[in-house]
């Protein structure tokens, strides 16, 4: 029984020896655990070991580089949010010169619309001075064509008028319209529309002018200097006229009535003379 004893522990001892030489041979890849386990029989305490394959240790972290990696991706992002920005700064720079750009368009072009509707005012006031000095002249070739003197209106009915601004007696008129080679207007102051025509031309105030009608012989018969008689339709006489106050035998004209028309006054006072003399057409 002492012999068994021995012989275990003998076996015991030498299986420990090699787990030991084992785990010195071993201690990077393996660890020996003890188990303990009481046997049924009798209460030897047997020791088994078994062998558990422990991982290879890992290196340790490189803290520094995780610190590197942070301050990298900081430094990215800044860039980025940075680039960001400038880019902004640049689109928007860019809009507002386009704007400006733009808005300096609108106003140049908005001065050359006004310069042009100024040239336009200036072209029609042109043409408008142009149609005037037209008229104006054909009015004086039709006058010239027709024989009218200078200073000398025609109708083109065959007689020139001229206004003598020179205040005097219905018979000192009459003189006058004679020393020029005519006399005082008849021809023309029987068309009531010629006669107005004529006033429009050839007065340049509102001052009376004599023409050739009177009724000197009988009181209230009107008689042209050619020797006829005033028919219905030529007078026109201004309203209430002729009244023959304070003998007024003589006739004159006032281009302030609204169609020229004639008014009674006494052959002594003065007004200016409408002379009439006859045309020499001189072309077709």
């Amino acid at each position: 029984m002492e012999v068994n004893q021995d012989v275990k522990k003998k076996r015991n001892a030498e299986d420990v020896s090699q787990s030991q030489k084992t785990f010195e041979k071993k201690e990077n890849t393996y660890v020996y655990i003890k188990d303990s386990f009481r046997n049924n029989t009798n209460t030897t305490d047997y020791v088994h070991y078994h062998d558990v394959e422990v991982p290879q240790e890992q290196p340790a972290k490189d803290r520094s580089f995780s610190y590197k990696s942070v301050i990298i991706a900081f430094l990215s992002s800044a860039a980025f949010v940075i680039a960001c920005v400038c880019l902004g700064i640049v689109l928007s720079t860019k809009d507002i010169h386009a704007a400006e750009t733009s808005m300096n368009t609108t106003d140049r072009l908005e001065q050359k619309y006004n310069e042009a509707l100024n040239k336009i005012s200036e072209i029609n006031h042109k043409q408008d001075i142009i149609k005037l000095n037209y008229s104006k002249l054909e009015m004086k070739l039709r006058t010239i064509c027709q024989g009218a003197e200078d200073g000398w209106y025609t109708p083109n009915n065959g007689y020139q008028y001229k206004v003598v601004d020179t205040v005097q007696t219905w018979q000192e008129s009459r003189v006058l319209c004679q020393d020029m080679g005519g006399d005082l207007a008849v021809v023309g102051m029987r068309n009531l529309a010629v006669r107005k025509d004529i006033a429009n031309e050839v007065f340049s105030s509102f001052y009376p002018a004599w023409i050739g009608l009177n009724d000197k012989s009988v009181e209230g018969q009107f008689v042209w200097i050619d020797g006829q008689s005033l028919l219905n339709d030529e007078a026109s006489w201004h309203p209430r006229q002729p009244d023959d106050v304070g003998n007024e035998d003589c006739v004159e004209i006032n281009w302030k009535f609204p169609a020229s028309n004639a008014n009674d006054r006494p052959c002594s006072q003065q007004c200016w003379a409408l002379c009439e003399k006859p045309t020499r057409r001189i072309c077709d």
